[in-house]
C-alpha cells in the first residue's frame, strides 16, 4: 500500500515510538547496516545539520533542516550526521501499522526525502508525541492520539496534492466546518484570497470534486448516520444537514448510495 492510499483506509496502530535525538559531528550510526530496520519511519531534521544515508544498492540520500525522511521496513543502510548542534537535531517516529482483520499493512513506498516539508506546526506536534511516549505507561491512549494527529499532518505535508490544498486550506477547513450551510462558494474562495474560479480549480485537483459536491458528500454522510441511528423523519434529516427541499435530498441521496432514503433506513436498519 502507498502512503498516499493510508487517509482512505481503515487500519489501526500496533507499534508507535517517537525519540528525540542529537548527533556527534563527523559520526556515523550503523545500526541498521547488517540488521534489516524492523519497523517503519519518519525522521524530522529540526536543527541546521545535514544528514547523509547510503542504502545497500549503492544509492545515497542528503538529508538537512525542514526535511522529512520515509524510511521503509526491512531497509538496511547507515548514517552520517555533518554540522551537528548543541541541542537537539531530528527525531525519529516508529511505527507499525495493521488493517481491520489485524494483518500488517505493508508500505510499498521506497525510501524518501521530501524536501523542505518540515513546518512549525509538526514541530508542536512531534514534540507533543514524544512527551506522550516519555508517559505512555500512564496513558496509552494519548499516544495513540497523538500519533495519529502526527500521521494525518505528515501524509497532508508530504502528499503530492499539498500544494494545490495549502492556498485554499482556510476555504476547504471553513467549509468542512460548516457542512450545513448553504454558504455561496465565493465566500471561501475570498477567505483564501483567490478568485472564485482558481478556488474551484484548486478545489477539484485536491479533491476530485467540486467545492458543491464535497459539501454534499459531508452532508451524504451525516444522513447515513441520522437515518440509521434515529427516528428522524427524511424531512426533518434534509432540513439538519441544510436541504430546504427533501426531495432533492431524496435525490442526491439516491444518485450517491444507489438506494433512496427510505430504502437505505430500512436496508440497515436489524
Amino acid at each position: 500500500m502507498k502512503l498516499d492510499a493510508l487517509k482512505k483506509t481503515n487500519f489501526h496502530c500496533s507499534f508507535s515510538e517517537c525519540h528525540k535525538q542529537a548527533w556527534l559531528h563527523n559520526s556515523e550510526w550503523t545500526g541498521y547496516k547488517h540488521n534489516a530496520r524492523p519497523s517503519y519511519a519518519f525522521i524530522l531534521i529540526c536543527s541546521d545539520m545535514k544528514m547523509k544515508f547510503y542504502l545497500q544498492n549503492g544509492k545515497s540520500f542528503v538529508a538537512q533542516k525542514g526535511d522529512i525522511v520515509f524510511v521503509p521496513k526491512g531497509l538496511c543502510y547507515t548514517v552520517a550526521f555533518f554540522d551537528t548542534s548543541n541541542q537537539f537535531d531530528s527525531y525519529t517516529v516508529n511505527f507499525l501499522l495493521n488493517d481491520e482483520l489485524f494483518h500488517e499493512i505493508v508500505l510499498t513506498d521506497e525510501f524518501q526525502v521530501f524536501k523542505n516539508a518540515f513546518d512549525s506546526t509538526l514541530l508542536f506536534t512531534v514534540e507533543e508525541l514524544f512527551k506522550n511516549y516519555l508517559c505512555r505507561e500512564n496513558n496509552q491512549i494519548k499516544l495513540m492520539t497523538q500519533f495519529y494527529s502526527f500521521l494525518d499532518m505528515v501524509l497532508s505535508l508530504i502528499s503530492y496534492d499539498s500544494r494545490y490544498y495549502y492556498p485554499i486550506k482556510k476555504g476547504v477547513e471553513l467549509l468542512s466546518d460548516e457542512w450545513n450551510k448553504n454558504t455561496k462558494i465565493e465566500y471561501y474562495a475570498e477567505q483564501c484570497g483567490i478568485d472564485n474560479s482558481y478556488f474551484y480549480k484548486l478545489f477539484k485537483i485536491w479533491s476530485g470534486v467540486s467545492p458543491n459536491q464535497y459539501r454534499n458528500q459531508l452532508r451524504v454522510t451525516v444522513a447515513k448516520d441520522l437515518l440509521v441511528h434515529t427516528n428522524l423523519s427524511i424531512c426533518e434529516i434534509a432540513q439538519k444537514i441544510g436541504f430546504d427541499d427533501p426531495y432533492y435530498f431524496s435525490r442526491l441521496f439516491k444518485k450517491e448510495m444507489g438506494l433512496s432514503p427510505a430504502h437505505y433506513r430500512k436496508a440497515h436498519i436489524l
